[in-house]
């Protein structure tokens, strides 16, 4: 279950400066600079952390600290943004790592900076908790978490105290010092202290309001009361609060954290007051204010206040456009008022339930209601007019879905079993019930869904009574047409389709057809509107291609050429994109001339302003640039037509654009077929820096990469075709270097065999071993070796491989591998075939430098079973190997 974390207060941690390395000494201090900037730039936090762990083991002790401040941030940040538990252990266990190998002067900051990741963590795990998300293991793990870093923190913090005070006195002693370095001294130690009392307030308050310690809230006001401008060692003060700076958002957080902690100490006048301080800084960022939200209804419902509550619920809802409400606040409420165990005299705290559980409803958020209700029980969720049956109605659905899936049969498909259509009648009949409630008017969006789900539920017990299949055509078609998400629409029209059809036993009877129909209409570019364009061109009876020639066949001059035209485009782009390798081209191709006449007539009626055109335009112009880019051999200059085409359309701005990520990696695709890598890698650059700030561009960038990696192994092979070993060469291969590493990190990283990665593996490879054929450069030897026996690993058989690394080992001073190699390709080809006399001939002369007598048995074992030796160049390479290793060759008759 997702939530979005608008509502949970995270407390403002310092942020730790990642600036540039520092400028480098050697060459391999650039060359490790340039590769850290590279990696932090793209945000690729896992090898930056490699790279820096490499850095730092290659670095003096004297010199570390820097290298290690930098690592320290990046396994914060992955730390505190790990997707699971084990990445989130891994970089734990590095960071400790790290800090036992500095010494203790230099690990204060730097444990700080790794403890806080872990901090953050434990506080989403415990807020999570607070909604009741949490399983009890984690829960306890958070809390231990806690307990072990509030005295960290705290220690760290009087320590940097400690730091502050001695600085400040050295500045007033009158002795000479660095100012700028006692300056950076005391910056550091200042913010070491702040950062410190502010986790170590926050840890201690989140272990008073869950462990009941009410000692850890006396603690907290204490450490909190630094940053808001008590005196030393004593609580927070509204008295001496600096109002001027409560705006900024640590002291407005730490202003929180007193009010929280005042609720813990039970203390509500005043952690009222506190949360009334916050709520009303000046100059605050109103994001941050309704941050409030979720700790005041905590502390009002810890105190019993269930009307205030419902107040500070209101207007929550009330501040929020209809856009930015999400479901975290509802459940928070619905939680605490749910779990709350205390009588209810007034009913009050029901009331706030209901409030909090329609909210849920309202927004979408059926998992939530049903979460709820396994753990308190249908009951506590009993709820007035539609929003009641409705709840109702999901709870039977859930449960019917429940035996349908343990059942082990067909979830999607109705079912023959009399005791789960039962169930699903059961819930059709209670969804089918909110929808006569009065107020189901009110509730657009769970209207729509109840009858969805009411629909589905007789299509699913259609299996058993037929009769059910006409109740959900009925009701699927009327859902169809209430819902506002166009993809919903059409999913739910399909499924009217589906039932109808177990109604008609023939599949072209009427009402079949009719559904068929309207779905065309109303959802023309649906991935499911293809199967139906091929029944009703055939009644049903023909293949796609059959199809698709009877539209084609359509006269130019009937009133339906059109329409035939465009729809045997659309199914021409379901061939196209389902077609196998070998026939791709030719099916872009097909549907280019087809698509390429329709596009430029709805670009010319988009240019008069007509808006359905203009939409019609985009989506066949992003068609076109798939199918002209995406064949092996593309057509730069149509897809540059087609490119031009969707700028045009674009520019009216009719209708929404196509997405942006999309049209620049089509625009680096371009670049390329036309032959400019640079005009290419500008585009790149831009849509790698959207990809950082928009998630749909961010599906592109891969693609990208992949494109440039393919232009740079086309130049480095047409190079390596004209016979040259030159820089030209070189520096292609250099290419193709960096434009693997860059695309293998979409496919799993540097080692990856993925199948999709060993291609690009074997492509690095073999320009790494050109590339120290050309320059003899030791590293592009040995990444050659390395990513060889990695391809090999995987395709342990791949000749291709074998030979390369044959070579490369050799060249390496590996004569095992290379033997080794030798041996299986001569074992693998057809004896007598050319490869298998070099395989032999290669394993004779590597053996003369490794083990001359076996060199001159395995040569006169050659020479018995060809007596000839073999042609040439092999035939001469052996005599001078006989000549070498003493073995006296008789030509007619072997060896001696």
């Amino acid at each position: 279950m997702f939530l979005n974390n608008k509502y949970i207060v995270a407390p403002a941690l310092a942020a730790a400066l990642f600036g540039s390395p520092p400028a480098p000494a050697t060459a391999q201090d650039a060359r490790d600079a340039a590769i850290e900037s590279y990696l932090a730039e793209r945000g690729m936090d896992g090898p930056l952390a490699a790279h820096l762990r490499d850095r730092l083991s290659r670095t003096p002790a004297s010199d570390r600290r820097p290298i290690a401040e930098r690592l320290a941030v990046v396994y914060g940040a992955i730390i505190e943004h790990a997707r699971d538990d084990e990445s989130r252990r891994r970089a734990e266990r590095h960071a400790r790592d790290l800090l036992a190998a500095l010494p203790d002067g230099a690990s204060a900051s730097l444990r700080l900076e790794l403890d806080r990741a872990r901090y953050t963590t434990a506080e989403r795990d415990l807020e999570r908790h607070r909604l009741l998300i949490l399983d009890a293991e984690a829960h306890a793990a958070a809390v231990a978490t806690m307990r072990e870093l509030a005295p960290v923190f705290d220690s760290i913090a009087r320590a940097a105290h400690e730091r502050v005070l001695a600085i400040q006195r050295q500045e007033e002693s009158g002795r000479p010092f660095d100012a700028a370095t006692l300056a950076r001294a005391l910056r550091e130690a200042r913010r070491e202290r702040s950062l410190g009392f502010y986790l170590a307030g926050w840890a201690n308050t989140y272990l008073a309001e869950f462990t009941g310690e009410r000692g850890r809230a006396a603690e907290a006001l204490v450490q909190f009361g630094w940053l808001l401008g008590a005196p030393w060692n004593t609580p927070a003060s509204l008295d001496t609060l600096p109002r001027g700076s409560i705006a900024l958002e640590h002291v407005w957080r730490a202003a929180v954290g007193v009010g929280v902690a005042h609720a813990a100490l039970g203390d509500f006048t005043s952690a009222h007051a506190w949360l009334d301080a916050a709520e009303s800084a000046e100059g605050a960022p109103a994001a941050l204010i309704a941050q409030a939200a979720p700790r005041r209804v905590t502390v009002l419902a810890r105190s019993g206040r269930w009307d205030r509550v419902a107040d500070v619920f209101a207007r929550s809802r009330a501040d929020d456009d209809d856009a930015d409400r999400d479901a975290t606040l509802a459940r928070l409420v619905a939680a605490l008022a749910l779990g709350e165990s205390s009588e209810d005299t007034d009913g009050a705290r029901a009331e706030v339930a209901r409030r909090a559980v329609a909210e849920l409803v309202a927004l979408g958020e059926i998992a939530h209601v049903v979460d709820l209700a396994s753990r308190f029980g249908s009951a506590s969720l009993a709820q007035r007019g539609f929003i009641g049956s409705y709840v109702r109605g999901l709870i039977a659905y859930e449960d019917a879905r429940a035996a349908h899936r343990a059942s082990g049969s067909d979830v999607s498909a109705p079912t023959g079993d009399a005791r789960l259509a039962g169930g699903y009648s059961r819930a059709a009949a209670a969804l089918e019930a909110s929808l006569r409630e009065p107020d189901a008017a009110d509730h657009a969006g769970p209207r729509a869904t109840a009858a969805t789900l009411a629909g589905t539920a007789h299509y699913l017990a259609s299996g058993v009574d037929a009769r059910a299949a006409r109740e959900a055509v009925r009701l699927l078609r009327d859902a169809s047409n209430m819902h506002r998400d166009p993809s919903v629409a059409a999913d739910s029209l399909w499924l009217a389709l589906r039932s109808a059809e177990r109604l008609d036993a023939d599949a072209s009877s009427s009402r079949t057809e009719e559904l068929a129909r309207e779905f065309l209409e109303r959802f023309p570019d649906d991935r499911r509107a293809g199967v139906l364009r091929v029944r009703l061109a055939a009644d049903g009876a023909l293949d796609p291609r059959d199809a698709l020639a009877v539209l084609l066949d359509t006269p130019s001059d009937s009133p339906a050429y059109e329409t035939a035209r465009r729809q045997a485009a659309r199914m021409q782009y379901d061939i196209y994109r389902a077609a196998a390798a070998d026939r791709r081209q030719w099916e872009a191709l097909r549907y280019a001339d087809l698509a390429e006449p329709l596009l430029a007539l709805d670009r010319s009626r988009a240019a008069a302003g007509d808006a359905a055109a203009s939409r019609l335009a985009v989506v066949r112009a992003r068609r076109l640039l798939d199918a002209l880019l995406s064949a092996p051999n593309p057509d730069a200059a149509r897809a540059a037509a087609a490119l031009a085409s969707l700028d045009a359309v674009t520019a009216l701005a009719l209708t929404e654009p196509a997405p942006a990520g999309e049209t620049l990696f089509r625009r680096v695709q371009v670049a390329l077929a036309s032959g400019d890598v640079r005009d290419a890698e500008a585009l790149r650059s831009e849509l790698i820096s959207l990809a950082s700030s928009d998630p749909e561009a961010a599906r592109f960038a891969p693609f990208a990469d992949r494109a440039m990696f393919d232009a740079a192994v086309r130049v480095w092979r047409d190079r390596g075709a004209t016979g040259l070993r030159d820089d030209a060469l070189a520096s292609a291969a250099r290419d193709v270097l960096a434009r693997g590493a860059e695309t293998l990190e979409h496919l799993g990283g540097s080692a990856s065999t993925d199948p999709r990665a060993l291609p690009v593996q074997a492509a690095i490879a073999s320009a790494a071993a050109e590339l120290w054929q050309a320059t003899r450069d030791e590293d592009a030897l040995e990444l050659a070796y390395q990513r060889l026996r990695l391809v090999l690993r995987a395709r342990p058989t791949d000749r291709d491989a074998l030979r390369r690394l044959a070579d490369v080992a050799e060249a390496r001073g590996d004569v095992e591998t290379s033997l080794s190699c030798w041996r299986t390709l001569s074992a693998g080809h057809a004896a007598g075939s050319a490869e298998w006399f070099e395989a032999r001939v290669r394993l004779i002369e590597l053996l003369e430098t490794k083990d001359p007598d076996r060199a001159a048995e395995t040569l006169r074992q050659h020479a018995t079973l060809r007596p000839d030796l073999g042609p040439e160049p092999w035939r001469s390479r052996l005599i001078e190997s006989a000549a070498r290793l003493g073995v006296s060759l008789n030509i007619a008759g072997g060896a001696r």
